[in-house]
């Protein structure tokens, strides 16, 4: 799904996924994106500046199968470490 948002960014060449439909694969919720956004762990490729709306690109898919891994064994402590962040984050 190319937003029209997207197109005048110029990222029509790339494919997005809406933050529910991340969350949704990853078995993580809407809320958990958004506070991985404001932890620096996780931002959006692309927010829409009129609906405010986040899509997240493939390359973004990588991280956040990461978080939800790290999550499923209860290792969130990982999450907030900022010398393992940086080793999270490709």
């Amino acid at each position: 799904m190319i937003c029209e948002g997207c197109k005048k960014y110029n990222m029509e060449n790339k494919k997005l996924f809406q933050i529910g439909d991340v969350a949704k694969m990853f078995n993580l919720s809407v809320g958990s994106l958004r506070h991985y956004e404001k932890a620096g762990l996780l931002k959006p490729e692309y927010t829409d500046s009129e609906t405010g709306y986040r899509y997240y690109s493939e390359r973004q898919l990588i991280t956040a199968g990461r978080i939800a891994a790290l999550r499923a064994v209860d290792q969130k402590f990982i999450l907030q470490d900022p010398h393992l962040k940086s080793r999270l984050i490709p």
